[in-house]
């Protein structure tokens, strides 16, 4: 056996892309999973409507059936069952263990607000307003910063 050489190993893996590029492959658990991903309730229309989401609604226990699927990969453990029939947290079975906390974070997740683009006041304690914050008092890091011009001008 020769040793490959660079400018063969190159074409082969151009030649590799180009092959791929023309005839993509994608598997039936590869496809379901798209699916799902596309109808994700996330994916809201242009209108909205002022009605909030009850707790018995099957599109807010997707994150149940999604994390309730088995490991078999993919996508292929969704078989258009019903949501209200799939497992729950702490009823085993699943492939991850989910806490009460989870859950609401994934509620709070799901809650769309009335003017999404709104700054509350619940929003002030994340981090990048809290950074935002520090920038508007001249506290940055940036700012301050040893090689910056106007740090420099302030010790003269």
């Amino acid at each position: 056996l020769n040793p490959a050489d660079k400018p063969q190993i190159t074409h082969w893996t151009l030649d590799q892309f180009y092959t791929n590029s023309l005839n993509p492959f994608v598997t039936p658990a590869e496809t379901a999973e798209y699916s799902r991903y596309i109808s994700h309730p996330l994916n809201l229309p242009l209108v909205t409507t002022t009605e909030q989401p009850s707790a018995s609604d099957p599109a807010a226990l997707d994150f149940f059936e999604y994390i309730s699927l088995g490991g078999t990969g993919g996508g292929e453990g969704y078989k258009g069952e019903d949501a209200t029939t799939t497992a729950v947290p702490g009823e085993g079975g699943g492939r991850w263990e989910v806490s009460e906390e989870d859950v609401e974070h994934y509620a709070e997740f799901l809650t769309v607000v009335e003017n999404p683009l709104d700054v509350g006041s619940e929003d002030w304690g994340k981090k990048r307003y809290k950074a935002y914050r520090q920038w508007l008092r001249g506290k940055s890091l940036f700012k301050q910063s040893k090689v910056d011009p106007e740090y420099q001008m302030q010790g003269r």
